[in-house]
């Protein structure tokens, strides 16, 4: 799948990233991913962060470069990209 793209999180999901480690089958997903720092103020611009994805023990098992916007209405803005493997995907 390309996600290649900016994204919003809605729903009961969850609005934002998660910013620690998800437990394993956790967001539908066996490897779930989170971001790896904290999500941006408004005047930071665009800030690049690493995605993690939690697998066997490890918080940080597979990673991803991801871009952060905060935009004006408290929520965020995420550029992703595919996750590196199959069963990864990205949390809030």
């Amino acid at each position: 799948t390309d996600l290649r793209g900016w994204y919003r999180f809605v729903g009961q999901g969850g609005a934002r990233m998660a910013e620690t480690c998800v437990p394993v089958l956790r967001c539908n997903t066996a490897a779930p991913m989170w971001l790896n720092g904290t999500h941006p103020s408004s005047d930071e611009g665009i800030v690049s962060r690493k995605a993690c994805a939690h697998w066997s023990g490890h918080c940080c098992l597979w990673d991803a470069s991801v871009q952060v916007k905060a935009c004006a209405g408290g929520y965020y803005v995420y550029n992703l990209t595919a996750p590196p493997e199959c069963h990864l995907e990205y949390c809030t």
